[in-house]
């Protein structure tokens, strides 16, 4: 059972006693993105799209494991890999698009909010996702973890308490066990992007859970990666990539945006101040070697992967510049591609980031759906 909220978080076995008192919040932890008021309570779904829960996790990573830079893909590693997350990943995206058809209806679309809210039930009610194993399946759940409860916050307002319950429990229950097992760590996952994503995910099952010690966590776990943020504007654990390096720092810069603003949302905008601006440099360094990757290659020590159009970018890539313009408007290199990249989409940050931070009479251009992150 995971412990109480009158009791403290503790690291597993092997590691120093980490602790971190449950705190009482002043006020509930408001979500990242503007939520609509329910026009009513959503009725219970009839029919779900089909997902299958799932309660034990043990997949691998789909890099060759003589790789120290973690960058070359095993074609069967990969395989394997993929086959793993496809019931993750369904589940992730039939909640997230539920969700946002709610939020796009401004409320009124209770079929949507039923639909996402029976999703996240169901695997509620398995106890998905308890049992993992190896560092990969940790990575895996907590990508799951952060997609479910950015799908519950959009939709929340809607559901009958008792539902809402059910799924908040869960989600806190799952991020108390990532918490625990990323504060114990004392490899690179400490600190380079697995942590981050990490922090997200246990910070956004501490808004729907109302936890602040979950929520300073996560903000917590961000300020490691904006600290490691070098003068230039880099992430020194992300260069160790190689080839893929510039996709990592893309990749990295996701979670600490999110963090970030979740953060300003409920009253601290220090993380955008931190480490002299550090997180303004890395999103000018990595739209500068997006457009042209000369510099990161040389800090890399090898040339950047690129997609098959021999570009380094989709739009899901950095749908997470979305949210850094509705804090900075025109602040971004790219402030006017917007237009033309939009609606900007990422599953793991909560969907259509064009409908749930652009500004009001933002019109988004309609562009296929990004690649999924490997």
């Amino acid at each position: 059972m995971f412990i109480s909220r009158r009791d403290v978080l503790a690291a597993s076995a092997g590691a120093c006693l980490l602790t971190l008192p449950a705190q009482a919040a002043t006020r509930r932890l408001r979500p990242p993105f503007a939520v609509p008021r329910a026009s009513g309570v959503a009725p219970k779904a009839k029919h779900l799209p089909k997902t299958e829960p799932v309660r034990e996790l043990a997949n691998e990573s789909r890099y060759r494991k003589d790789d120290p830079s973690r960058s070359t893909v095993d074609p069967e590693l990969s395989e394997a890999y993929e086959r793993s997350v496809a019931p993750l990943r369904a589940f992730s995206q039939s909640v997230i698009r539920a969700a946002n058809r709610y939020v796009a209806s401004d409320g009124k679309n209770l079929k949507a909010a039923a639909e996402a809210g029976g999703i996240l039930a169901t695997w509620a009610g398995a106890d998905s996702l308890k049992v993992v194993s190896g560092e990969t399946a940790q990575f895996s759940r907590l990508l799951t973890l952060g997609a479910a409860s950015l799908g519950l916050m959009q939709i929340e307002g809607a559901l009958k308490p008792t539902l809402r319950t059910i799924i908040a429990n869960w989600l806190e229950d799952r991020a108390g066990e990532t918490y625990r097992h990323y504060a114990a760590l004392k490899t690179k996952s400490a600190a380079n992007n697995h942590r981050y994503w990490a922090g997200l995910s246990v910070l956004s099952a501490g808004i729907v859970a109302n936890r602040r010690d979950l929520f300073d966590w996560g903000v917590s776990s961000a300020r490691i990666g904006i600290a490691e943020v070098t003068a230039e504007g880099a992430l020194p654990l992300e260069l160790a990539r190689g080839q893929r390096a510039l996709s990592y720092h893309a990749y990295a810069l996701a979670p600490l945006v999110l963090i970030a603003e979740a953060a300003a949302r409920n009253g601290d905008s220090s993380l955008y101040d931190e480490n002299s601006g550090a997180l303004h440099r890395l999103i000018d360094f990595c739209l500068t070697q997006l457009d042209d990757p000369t510099r990161i290659t040389q800090l890399a020590g090898t040339a950047q992967e690129a997609l098959p159009n021999g570009e380094f970018y989709d739009s899901g890539d950095v749908a997470w510049l979305e949210i850094y313009e509705s804090r900075f408007p025109g602040r971004s290199a790219w402030s006017a591609r917007l237009p033309k990249m939009r609606p900007m989409r990422s599953t793991n940050l909560g969907g259509d980031i064009t409908l749930l931070f652009a500004r009001p009479g933002t019109a988004p251009a309609n562009i296929p759906r990004g690649r999924a992150r490997p």
